[in-house]
């Protein structure tokens, strides 16, 4: 048996496997450089960013390597360890206001414009900072507002009592959407679940094209199958960690508007601009890094920080 070659690519300066509550040592340690197999791959490295020589732009070039110091930790630090300045990183925004605007111009009227919309996002570490975004955005809409109530039920009947509806309806996890969910026509979505591989995959972004009580017919906008129009059903949903001490489902569209994303949700996006809201602090390997490499040219970034600082989190012993 074996003798099966494999082939695996990856970048060890992007986000690591998410512990929860889990420390430094146990991050590293669900990494794959700490399995006993690893002393059997054969690692290669590239060597040559197709992206900027393809560009053949001294700037891109220059920008490719910040970005690789930066996920090296090599960036000069700034009044702690862990603390970089964003002077040399993008445009600075002065208020939330400000940030949305630059992202985001004349949104009411520019949402028709699906290419327009989907080479764009604001990116944040926590959901709280992504959904309060998100609404933002979509109030500027001129489209209806479509609200739907999910079901929440407790999946072992006998632990039902002991948990009321109310409690269930309050809770918000990622992976999951809201018990309320405002959708309008022309907002971008992501999908939460893989429905229909490989068109309607976990992590798909489209367009709301029609709202209706049974499905949301959407429209893919990005992507090798943009231009195709789907309809989204709504099915029980599930939580995939195991932060509570029961099982709940929850049957909703499996839908989340995204005119912003968490920095988790955006790996393996590639972006035309992006704006970056760090007024709550990084808290994990290579999510800075990941936050600013989503596009290819640096002035297509924008920063809202407090005092144009952001945390670096790099664990060298991984890279």
């Amino acid at each position: 048996m074996g003798g099966l070659l494999t082939l695996l690519c990856g970048d060890f300066r992007q986000i690591l496997p998410v512990i929860r509550q889990g420390t430094r040592a146990n991050i590293v340690d669900a990494c794959l450089k700490s399995s006993s197999l690893w002393r059997l791959v054969q690692q290669y490295r590239l060597t040559t960013n197709m992206r900027v020589a393809l560009q053949a732009d001294e700037r891109a070039e220059m920008f490719a390597n910040k970005l690789l110091r930066l996920g090296n930790g090599e960036t000069d630090t700034v009044k702690s360890p862990d603390y970089v300045s964003l002077f040399n990183f993008g445009i600075p925004a002065e208020n939330i206001d400000i940030l949305l605007d630059r992202i985001y111009p004349q949104i009411h009227s520019n949402y028709v414009n699906h290419t327009w919309l989907m080479q764009k996002a604001i990116l944040a570490p926590h959901n709280d900072s992504v959904s309060r975004i998100n609404k933002l955005l979509a109030e500027k809409l001129p489209t209806q507002t479509h609200t739907y109530t999910a079901i929440n039920s407790v999946v072992d009947k006998e632990q039902a009592e002991q948990f009321p509806v109310e409690f269930l309806n309050s809770i918000e996890v990622q992976g999951l959407p809201p018990h309320v969910l405002d959708l309008k026509c022309g907002m971008p979505v992501m999908l939460l679940r893989s429905i229909k591989p490989p068109e309607l995959m976990n992590g798909t972004r489209c367009i709301i094209h029609n709202c209706n009580r049974h499905f949301d017919e959407v429209l893919i906008a990005a992507g090798i199958y943009s231009g195709q129009h789907h309809s989204i059903p709504r099915i029980p949903l599930r939580p995939s960690d195991t932060l509570f001490p029961f099982q709940f489902e929850r049957k909703q569209f499996p839908l989340r508007p995204c005119f912003a994303m968490t920095i988790n949700k955006a790996q393996g996006q590639i972006l035309k601009v992006i704006g970056l809201d760090l007024r709550q602090a990084i808290f994990a390997h290579g999510m800075l890094y990941v936050a600013l490499s989503r596009t290819r040219k640096e002035d297509s970034i924008t920063t809202l920080s407090s005092q144009r600082l952001a945390r670096n989190v790099v664990y060298t012993e991984v890279i």
